[in-house]
Formats: C-alpha cells, structure tokens, sequence
C-alpha cells in the first residue's frame, strides 16, 4: 500500500483512503495487497537483520520493519524499527509501514528517537481512512533502537 500521505488516485487524482485497494472513481489499483509474500519478512543489513511473521492468530501479517546500517566518518549507526499494526485499526498495515520507514529514515539523519517517534505519530494520525464500525483510525505500535559503535541509544 502505498505510504504517500497526499492519498491521491495516480489516474484520476480523486482522494482515496489508506484501506483502499482499488480508486472508487476509475477503479485504478493503488494498492500493493499484502499477501502471502509478507507473511514472513526478513531484512539482512549485514551486522543488523530482522524477522516478522503473521502467526497464527491473524489473516495477514501487519508488521513492518526497518534495519539499516549506516558507515559515517564518525562511526558505524545502526538503526532497527519494528512497527506492528494494530489489527482493529483500519489500514494498520500502512500506518506500521508509514511509521517504520519514516522512524527510521529520521533516526539515520540524526534525529533522536524522541522526535522520531513523535514525528511519526503525527503522520500517522494524518493519514485518511473511511469509517468502519468496529475500527479506529490507522494505527501502530514502535519499538526502536540506535546503536552508534555498539552504544544502544
């Protein structure tokens, strides 16, 4: 699905929801489903990895993860986000996604993992969603960590 917080059908440009899968307009896909492929993930960074998996109790696997190693002049940065979406949200796929990626790319620049994470927060609460009965807006736990020359932050 995709992450882009302007939410706009790329044929005909009308405004479409984080859980949508198809345009209501034009019927253009502008979603990627998560399918089997994401029922397990793995990321390898070389000195940094990490896992997900759907489990068992779910339909899909709602987890998102974000590992990189970063060689500065400095030192080595390694930077490791796991994001899970909540599944009585809507789009909890997305917002883990969004919150994962923007987390970590923020943390890599040198933001601390404070104003990361609240970052973060606020994009994910500004994601557009349709009203279901029974779910909330799209959300997501975080956890994550920085580790500069094997100093965890």
């Amino acid at each position: 699905m995709s992450t882009d917080l302007n939410l706009i059908c790329p044929s005909c440009a009308q405004q479409i929801f984080a859980d949508d899968e198809f345009c209501e307009g034009c019927g253009t896909a502008v979603a990627e489903p998560r399918d089997r492929a994401h029922d397990h993930e793995e990321v390898d960074a070389g000195s940094a990895a990490g896992v997900t998996d759907r489990g068992l109790v779910h339909q899909r696997n709602d987890d998102a993860l974000f590992v990189r190693v970063q060689v500065r002049p400095d030192g080595v940065r390694t930077v490791a986000v796991v994001c899970d979406g909540v599944s009585t949200s809507s789009a909890p796929q997305v917002a883990a996604q969004l919150a994962a990626d923007l987390i970590g790319q923020a943390v890599l620049s040198g933001v601390t993992l404070t104003q990361a994470i609240t970052a973060a927060d606020e994009q994910v609460r500004e994601l557009s969603w349709m009203a279901v009965p029974g779910r909330t807006a799209p959300s997501c736990t975080a956890v994550a960590a920085a580790v500069d020359d094997g100093e965890i932050r």
